[in-house]
């Protein structure tokens, strides 16, 4: 909807293109985010946190691993219907941050590194043979 008002007309089809560029790993904060680990939190703790929480012993404890991380990861399997779904969910006027990583980066990195430590090899056994 934010999207929307500021001047995007077709604001899936921005998120869906990102996907098809490689940006395949997506988290998300705001809103939706805060709403699901409500859920999570609620499903998994129940009504023993309510009692926990009264224990003065434990209940920086609790209250910590009850604190909710910074982003929700998306598991996308299909993004249309993952985008269309975090959309419906999402605050009419609060916004929700889309972080979307390229998921080819860290191979590209591992490659680099690889490469270097070819190259280092080479070098290392190249001074041996001079000595």
């Amino acid at each position: 909807a934010l999207m929307r008002a500021r001047g995007w007309p077709e604001p899936m089809s921005l998120l869906e293109r990102m996907w098809t560029w490689g940006y395949t790993e997506v988290s998300h904060s705001g809103p939706v985010c805060d709403g699901r680990w409500a859920n999570v939190t609620r499903s998994h703790v129940g009504h023993a946190s309510h009692a926990l929480r009264k224990q003065a012993a434990i209940a920086r404890s609790v209250e910590a691993a009850l604190t909710q991380p910074t982003w929700c990861k998306l598991a996308v399997a299909d993004p249309r219907e993952t985008f269309a779904a975090l959309a419906d969910r999402a605050h009419p006027h609060l916004p929700e941050s889309i972080l979307f990583h390229h998921s080819s980066r860290p191979l590209l990195l591992e490659t680099e590194r690889l490469a270097r430590l070819q190259l280092l090899e080479r070098a290392a056994l190249q001074a041996d043979a001079l000595q």
